[in-house]
């Protein structure tokens, strides 16, 4: 039960590594409206931790999650109004595949990798009672009697709050073709999860894909031609992300790009898409 400072974020400047551990802060939308002056709480994580994201669209409490090994999720919530923030640590279903460097890597046609991506928690999202928490693990298999993934891919836990926290369930986004990287998750006004993320290796560039969990089936607006090299090492999936859509929220919004040859020289295209599924009309109201 960790407690927050009560006071400006800016006191925490003299943290001799500030690159080391994560700080987080909730701010009062009240004193934001009004004007003025502001006052919030923040925390300092300071272990050697991949902290993750947080938590969208979750009302007053927010969640986020940290490896602990490849077996142990660390749980984190903390609400603005309460002076401590709370962790507890949790078994997953199975382990996941962790590379030896742990660099995770997936060969496209012209370079030797596309993805420049850790184990972080970045994917998060609540719905109902449980919190999903994705991250991208690496080929191979978690334990010597774990399934072997050709590729890299997309793992999910599904934590239950209401049993203290409980994993319930743990899946994966994988094909034996190409690689999945970068989820992002939300969920829409009809308790669906949509997720856009990265996909790419094998006869594929990195490319951009959404789609809502439970399909089975992710769309691309448009494919990639290249890898990009613009940085190093070469990559892909920067700004990757899903939020909801406004004013009608049973629709969600995706961002992404696609990489180009133009002239000789590299271009990106940045992609925004809106989707989700139309409601079915009552019968006798078509």
């Amino acid at each position: 039960m960790p407690r927050r400072a009560s006071t400006a974020a800016s006191t925490a400047a003299g943290d001799p590594d500030p690159f080391t551990g994560k700080l987080f802060w909730e701010l009062p939308l009240a004193q934001l409206k009004a004007g003025g002056g502001l006052s919030f709480g923040f925390g300092s994580l300071t272990e050697a931790l991949s902290y993750g994201s947080p938590t969208q669209n979750i009302g007053d409490e927010n969640y986020w999650a940290a490896h602990v090994g490849n077996g142990k999720l660390r749980i984190y919530s903390s609400k603005g109004s309460d002076s401590d923030y709370f962790w507890r640590e949790r078994d997953l279903l199975a382990n996941w595949p962790v590379s030896p460097n742990g660099d995770i890597v997936s060969k496209p046609p012209d370079a030797t990798d596309w993805v420049s991506e850790d184990n972080r928690i970045i994917g998060a999202t609540k719905v109902g009672n449980q919190l999903w928490f994705a991250w991208t693990a690496a080929p191979g298999s978690g334990s010597g009697r774990g399934f072997n993934f050709p590729q890299a891919h997309i793992q999910v836990a599904k934590v239950d709050v209401a049993q203290d926290y409980k994993v319930v369930d743990q899946m994966q986004i994988w094909n034996a073709n190409y690689a999945f990287a970068y989820p992002s998750l939300t969920t829409n006004s009809d308790g669906e999860v949509g997720i856009s993320c990265a996909w790419g290796g094998g006869s594929n560039y990195g490319s951009h894909v959404v789609g809502i969990i439970g399909d089975f089936v992710l769309w691309y607006g448009e494919a990639s031609d290249r890898t990009s090299t613009a940085l190093s090492p070469t990559r892909f999936g920067d700004y990757l992300h899903v939020r909801l859509a406004h004013p009608d929220t049973r629709f969600f919004c995706g961002f992404g790009y696609a990489v180009h040859t133009v002239s000789s020289n590299e271009s990106a295209n940045y992609l925004y898409v809106e989707f989700g599924r139309n409601t079915i009309p009552a019968p006798g109201l078509r």
